[in-house]
């Protein structure tokens, strides 16, 4: 009989959210049974280890090689870290891990572009805006214009963004900065100005925080300041928003005009307003209660308008290698997971099906 890792095991049932009751359930056995496999106490026999596999959507010499890539917490920036409990981050660890060793085998068949992240060390906002300001310019992006599409420049810049969409909303998004930088985003904060501040909150994670544990209020403060004077460089900010905060009341209108314009939230527009000090604290506050009394907390105006940006760079890479067949050697021969494996760890359907599709009852212990 072939070698059965045990942690092949955990990794699976954790990527899939299932609980050892579960696994048990669907196998007719305690979840003690399953408990004692992962701990190495039981070693499964052959026909066991195929329901196993049908339970978990991979095939059966997924168990066979050790897990090749663990993913530390260390290495990877959580947002709301504290607050986040162990098992929600075990778990993200874990599809993260799948997800990496995908981009490695995509990194290795295929020439993806080259990481070009600047590094800068956050030793006060100055040093933020002023690093933020040379992202834009390494990327070649204006101080003067919105930024049109920040998945496209963030891929571009050599990262890779995926979404998870049923982890936990206790995780907004996250990032990995090893072999090459990911950028993982949860599905359910699902508007595009959000969506675009996320993506550039872990570019400023990538960029200034480089081997530096994050997830603390200064760090995700930090990054939330790069994360603002990338999408509103403060020159362009002070001459176009700058108006709209002069007068005695806030002209919400024109906030309203010009997010259109530049794809970012009317909180971030107001947090970037107090940051310059062109407004202070007193009209902050009251900029916050109006937006609350509006409903504007929950939903903005042009939220449902403004269209959501797609990564590209995973899909495209797939398509390519499932054209030339390499994609499906891989995962059956290579990795041992299914199709369906396979669209949650990224969102990517393969065009074949997975064949000798068998009941689980068949599979079922007593």
């Amino acid at each position: 009989m072939a070698d059965f890792y045990k942690e092949k095991l955990v990794q699976a049932r954790l990527f899939w959210g299932m609980s050892l009751q579960d696994v048990g359930e669907k196998l007719g056995v305690s979840k003690q049974y399953i408990q004692q496999i992962e701990n190495g106490a039981k070693v499964p026999n052959e026909l066991f280890i195929g329901a196993l596999a049908e339970v978990l959507n991979v095939y059966p010499n997924f168990f066979e090689t050790p897990v090749t890539n663990v993913m530390l917490e260390s290495q990877c920036h959580f947002r709301k870290a504290k607050t986040t409990p162990i098992s929600i981050k075990e778990r993200a660890l874990q599809q993260s891990s799948l997800f990496e060793d995908l981009v490695d085998f995509v990194d290795d068949e295929l020439a993806l572009p080259a990481v070009n992240f600047n590094e800068a060390m956050p030793i006060d906002n100055e040093h933020i805006e002023q690093a933020a300001e040379d992202c834009r310019k390494n990327w070649n992006i204006g101080l003067d214009c919105p930024v049109q599409n920040v998945a496209h420049y963030v891929e571009k810049a050599g990262a890779v963004i995926t979404m998870f969409n049923d982890i936990s909303e206790k995780i907004d998004a996250f990032s990995v900065n090893k072999r090459r930088p990911i950028i993982i985003r949860n599905q359910p904060k699902n508007t595009a100005c959000r969506f675009r501040f996320d993506i550039a909150h872990e570019c400023g994670h990538l960029v200034l925080h480089n081997g530096v544990t994050t997830g603390d209020t200064e760090t995700e403060t930090q990054a939330n300041r790069f994360a603002n004077a990338f999408l509103l460089p403060r020159g362009a900010f002070l001459r176009e928003f700058g108006p709209s905060f002069t007068s005695y009341r806030i002209n919400w209108r024109t906030l309203v005009s010009l997010k259109r314009k530049w794809k970012v939230s009317l909180s971030a527009i107001i947090r970037r307003a107090y940051d310059l000090g062109i407004i202070d604290a007193v009209k902050y506050r009251s900029a916050y209660i109006y937006m609350n009394n509006k409903g504007y907390m929950k939903k903005e105006p042009l939220d449902d308008d403004i269209p959501m940006e797609q990564p590209f760079v995973m899909n495209k890479a797939l398509s390519m290698l499932e054209k030339n067949g390499q994609l499906e050697y891989y995962l059956r021969n290579k990795k041992g997971i299914k199709a369906k494996f396979l669209e949650k760890l990224c969102g990517y359907k393969l065009c074949y099906s997975d064949n000798n599709v068998v009941s689980i009852d068949s599979y079922r212990f007593r």
